[in-house]
């Protein structure tokens, strides 16, 4: 029989600029996600007055800048999971459960991080000039109706940003094609965004609950009942 004795590791204290800094990170892509929430809410409610493919493309513009913008936060929140992964801090309290959520986080973000690659930051020029030959787009543009042709043009890159994307992540696993059907894969895009969106950001509950369960109390024992107030103090 074993004469060893097991001995418990001591637990990592909480009270670190890391977990601070991981707790500003995290509230700032939250807070992001939900004025992204409240712009596409607005914008979804005057989607349902257009008439026609036009009134539809041109009401578009806001959707799509929105939604690049959801995939470069997409991307934002690839980062921070492997920053949490990386914080011994917390990790040192996660179950199987919590690993499970946050490695759910990472797949799903993961996929969307090349397709912002191609579009978020900046625009790929192999993909500007790539979506330009595939629908004969030669020398300067000349519209009677410039701002819809542009909204249209917006939404044609990003349907090539997603196709480009392919080779590294099939997300739809075939391409999109808006000009054979635009209501039917514009639906397509954004019941897909919208759903890999509230599935990546189940995250944020469990884990703040995790990380105020084990930090609150020794955070007031650091600093004293009657010294606990938020960064804004006063009136």
């Amino acid at each position: 029989m074993s004469n060893r004795i097991k001995i418990k590791k001591k637990k990592i204290s909480t009270l670190t600029y890391r977990i601070a800094a991981l707790q500003v990170k995290m509230l700032h892509i939250q807070l992001r996600m939900r004025k992204i929430y409240e712009d596409q809410k607005i914008i979804n409610e005057k989607m349902n007055n257009f008439k026609s493919n036009r009134e539809l493309i041109k009401g578009s513009n806001t959707t799509i800048y929105s939604s690049i913008d959801m995939i470069i936060t997409m991307e934002h929140l690839h980062q921070l999971v492997s920053d949490i992964f990386a914080t011994k801090e917390i990790t040192q309290h996660f179950d199987k459960e919590m690993y499970k959520i946050l490695n759910s986080t990472r797949d799903i973000t993961k996929k969307w991080k090349y397709v912002r690659n191609k579009i978020g930051g900046h625009i790929d020029m192999d993909v500007a000039e790539d979506f330009c030959e595939k629908h004969n787009f030669k020398g300067v543009f000349i519209s009677e109706d410039l701002e819809t042709d542009l909204s249209a043009i917006n939404m044609l890159l990003l349907e090539s940003a997603i196709n480009s994307a392919r080779k590294s992540s099939d997300i739809f696993g075939r391409d999109l094609e808006l000009k054979n059907n635009l209501a039917g894969e514009i639906g397509i895009f954004v019941n897909k965004l919208n759903s890999d969106w509230n599935t990546a950001f189940a995250y944020f509950k469990p884990l703040s609950k995790l990380m105020y369960s084990v930090g609150k109390k020794e955070k007031i024992a650091w600093a004293g009942p009657d010294n606990i107030e938020g960064i804004i103090t006063g009136d």
